[in-house]
């Protein structure tokens, strides 16, 4: 006999009802899918209905197909009829599966829980990478009140059939509102299948609130199995920042680095560049580019890191560098070290500082950045307004010609960057900032401009 259903699972069976009606479930929602996997298989005799199927046992009374026909027919106005040419389907044709998953479902409309176990797990051995079977499994012992069981043929569903994703993925954040199916997700979580990675950033994405996601995340942290994968964490981090959630997103980053990563923590992460950018959550993000090659290395004759940007004809502007921030409102100065190694640059460089949200408001920018072959010193200063949620501090080419295309060759090098609160801004640099601000709206309004 199968496992008794617990109390707690019994209370939450209509909830669970909704959840499962996104994959087509109702009230007779088992003999629907059936029917449903019938009219997938039965094909032409599908088209011309019982009349054709009746024709066909007069010529061959041993037809599995048309025999399952009419027991589909039969399942609404004669149970027991429906059961019988079921039987009689199955016994001509042993290798189909589909008539023992109806058998299934009219002993577990009768109460007989073990026999429809037994039926179902028959049709499971008979096709055990059909992609429909196993889908129509989990749907049974989601029923039976088995959800780990239920997720062990989706898994295998997925696997087999890459796009069923979309509507098992959004029946599955459905059964996340039910806690009957927390410790099923939680097992999955221990151990995620191939295609966790890609249903958490799905539901990252499109969940109607960002609790589930924080649930999926929380049980993802307190597995010591398997740690939280580079894709997992983004997805959180972004879907945080994208609903303003500026705070938790940045202590959500802060307590998944590690020990040697936290020394590193500041304004400004990883100024130094001793370790790598691993362009997660608030770290130094590098966009893809062609032709130029942004690392931490050795600068020649000394033994410390810094940040090496390779240029081989860069056509194009560049602006592939940046790190977000999240400082409070106040002044502050942003300094650094440079160097350059054969470098030709039309225009040359620039770090810009810039509120992220709710406006995309410039704060400050350094002075052009130039060729400079020993390591030269820079400083610039920046006003964070109360209301700016977080920043960015990105490097952009900085054209003075204002032409679209630019060339950019050699080595640029950075080191010892930071950010320090200062007691406010120098007459100088708001004057500057003043004036840049003016000279971008200006820009906007013209036609093209952006």
């Amino acid at each position: 006999m199968g496992r008794p259903v617990s109390a707690e699972m019994m209370g939450s069976r209509q909830s669970l009802w909704r959840a499962v009606l996104l994959l087509g479930l109702a009230a007779l929602a088992w003999r629907i899918t059936a029917v449903g996997v019938a009219g997938r298989a039965v094909g032409t005799l599908d088209t011309v209905g019982e009349a054709a199927a009746r024709q066909a046992l007069d010529w061959y009374p041993g037809q599995a197909a048309a025999l399952y026909r009419l027991g589909v027919g039969s399942l609404r106005r004669d149970g027991g009829a429906a059961e019988r040419l079921l039987a009689a389907a199955y016994l001509h044709n042993p290798t189909d599966q589909r008539a023992l998953v109806m058998l299934a479902g009219i002993a577990l409309g009768r109460g007989e829980s073990g026999r429809a176990d037994a039926l179902v797990e028959q049709a499971g051995v008979l096709r055990p990478v059909d992609p429909w079977v196993q889908q129509d499994l989990g749907r049974y012992w989601l029923e039976r009140g088995q959800p780990q069981r239920a997720f062990q043929h989706w898994a295998l569903a997925l696997e087999a059939n890459p796009r069923l994703s979309s509507a098992l993925f959004a029946t599955f954040r459905q059964l996340l509102k039910e806690p009957a199916m927390h410790d099923a997700f939680a097992s999955l979580t221990r151990a995620p299948p191939p295609w966790w990675n890609t249903f958490f950033t799905d539901t990252a994405k499109r969940a109607e609130t960002v609790e589930s996601v924080r649930q999926l995340y929380r049980m993802r942290r307190e597995s010591t199995e398997v740690p939280l994968t580079y894709p997992e964490r983004q997805a959180y981090f972004e879907r945080l920042l994208r609903d303003g959630l500026i705070e938790e997103a940045y202590l959500a980053w802060a307590n998944s680095l590690n020990a040697e990563q936290r020394q590193r923590l500041g304004p400004l992460f990883n100024g130094g560049f001793e370790g790598s950018l691993t362009g997660l959550g608030f770290d130094w993000q590098v966009g893809k580019v062609d032709r130029a090659e942004i690392a931490p290395a050795h600068a020649e004759g000394d033994d410390r890191q810094a940040l090496r940007l390779r240029f081989r004809l860069l056509r194009e502007p560049f602006d592939q560098l940046a790190q977000p921030l999240f400082l409070s409102a106040g002044a502050y100065a942003v300094a650094g070290s440079f160097r350059s190694r054969d470098l030709m640059s039309e225009g040359g460089f620039r770090w810009v500082v810039r509120c992220r949200a709710p406006a995309q408001t410039l704060l400050g920018e350094s002075a052009r950045i130039f060729g400079a072959e020993p390591w030269t010193p820079f400083r610039f200063e920046i006003e964070v307004p109360g209301d700016c949620l977080y920043q960015e501090i990105r490097l952009v080419s900085a054209d003075a010609s204002g032409l679209d295309k630019t060339l950019t060759d050699g080595e640029l090098w950075f080191d010892d960057m930071s950010i320090r609160r200062i007691d406010g801004l120098s007459p100088e640099a708001r004057a500057s900032i003043e004036g840049l601000r003016a000279e971008e709206q200006a820009a906007e309004k013209k036609p093209g401009g952006h």
